[in-house]
């Protein structure tokens, strides 16, 4: 027997269920960032101030610019290559890079052409946050913007037809580019058709309206980025790309045909200059030497825009910089990195961190022992040499060990890492060695 329910009073047999409520990015954030302050414990505790910008008006945009600007850098990498290519100089990429890995590509790199050196340095650009001045930015950022959408104009089919860029949040577009004024895109709250003039606009409104509210104040910032805020180190990494990316223009138009055919004392300058890398504001020059290469940064970054180098962070045969620790062997002609942690230096100090969690703890026990995998994984990326990836990784094993974590389990994450990755380095061996006690 059906029987079929009575309608609740004053309800409709066919009441639609009640609507969706937007996805919480949808929704306009009211809330201004506040004022705050990190300390550098790395940099003699030297404060960095920032604006604590979670869940605040510029949220929105700031995630799509840099969704945008992350699109748009595809093509400014194959702008930067046609360059060199142009004077039979190979490069793997722009002075950009993001991890430790794109490092290692331009050791083996040099490596493999030859090139060694006995001095290195390293720089920052100390003040560049702080002291950037918004003018500047926004003219070199208006200037990308109209190099980029250029460069799909006429390179990316159909050809000489203006294009937008239709940017997903959710998941990476293979094909980002289409014809202006098609229907195949359009807005929705997971999805932006952008124009060069609508992302100009962008830009102009993030830095014409960059609030703060310190206790009951609410200020504006008129000079510099404000860290915290999501989209800061693209804005950074674009400007200073462009300065570079003018540079090297003027320099290779100014090449001679002989002097690119006989490989000149500039040719060679350019193409050591072009293995430099910059990682936002840390600036690594492994080849040209000190003097001339501050020289070309003060033609590079104008002091007018708020930017200039220091003295080297570091300067010598062997530098430090991102986590690896980098040098040349005389002999070999070979390049060489190994882990460099400044947690280390902290410790030394004094300063107790915790860095693994306890076997205690309410994480499931995959992601506990899977922090093993993680770190291996960033040593086998640092250390180009056997005996520099052991010293860590013994540090590691003895690390989990003590905190109390179950011997056998350990030792089978390591020997499942040992047999994949590395198996050049005689897994069983170091598997007895991390037992009993590795000694470099």
């Amino acid at each position: 027997m059906v029987v079929n329910k009575e309608p609740e009073p004053n309800q409709s047999p066919s009441c639609d269920p009640p609507p969706k409520p937007p996805p919480k990015h949808a929704i306009f954030q009211r809330k201004l960032p506040t004022f705050g302050v990190v300390i550098k414990l790395h940099k003699a505790n030297k404060p960095r101030f920032l604006a604590k910008s979670h869940e605040t008006s510029l949220v929105q945009l700031s995630q799509w610019i840099s969704l945008a600007l992350k699109t748009m850098m595809r093509s400014s990498e194959e702008l930067w290559r046609s360059l060199f290519l142009s004077v039979g100089i190979v490069t793997h990429s722009s002075w950009i890079v993001n991890n430790s890995k794109q490092i290692r590509s331009r050791m083996k790199h040099m490596t493999s052409l030859g090139l060694s050196s006995d001095t290195q340095q390293t720089y920052d650009f100390a003040t560049m946050y702080p002291s950037l001045d918004l003018d500047c930015m926004k003219k070199k950022l208006s200037e990308y913007t109209s190099l980029v959408f250029e460069h799909a104009r006429q390179n990316i089919r159909p050809f000489n037809e203006p294009k937008v860029l239709v940017l997903k949040r959710k998941c990476a577009n293979q094909n980002p580019w289409k014809v202006e004024g098609s229907t195949a895109a359009s807005d929705t709250p997971s999805q932006q058709v952008v124009t060069a003039d609508r992302l100009e606009k962008w830009l102009r409104h993030l830095a014409n309206n960059l609030h703060v509210r310190i206790g009951e104040d609410i200020m504006r910032q008129t000079k510099g980025l404000p860290m915290g805020t999501s989209c800061s180190p693209w804005l950074a990494n674009i400007m200073l790309f462009m300065y570079e990316f003018d540079y090297f223009s003027e320099r290779v138009s100014n090449l001679q045909p002989w002097e690119i055919r006989t490989q000149s004392t500039a040719w060679q300058q350019l193409r050591d200059l072009s293995i430099c890398t910059r990682y936002i504001d840390d600036l690594w020059n492994p080849l040209v030497d000190r003097a001339a290469f501050e020289a070309i940064t003060k033609l590079i970054y104008p002091a007018q825009s708020g930017l200039s180098l220091g003295d080297p962070e570091s300067d010598g045969p062997s530098v430090d910089y991102l986590d690896l620790t980098v040098w040349c062997d005389a002999k070999s002609h070979q390049w060489h990195s190994k882990l460099y942690d400044k947690k280390v230096a902290m410790v030394a100090k004094g300063l107790k961190l915790n860095k693994f969690p306890d076997p205690a703890s309410k994480l499931s026990t995959r992601c506990k022992y899977g922090v093993i995998t993680s770190q291996l994984h960033r040593y086998n990326v640092a250390c180009t040499r056997r005996c520099d990836f052991l010293v860590p990784a013994q540090q590691l094993y003895s690390t989990y060990i003590q905190k109390g974590y179950h011997r056998q389990k350990v030792h089978q994450y390591f020997g499942r890492f040992l047999r994949r990755h590395v198996p050049h380095y005689q897994p069983a061996r170091i598997l007895r060695q991390l037992r009993w006690g590795y000694q470099p």
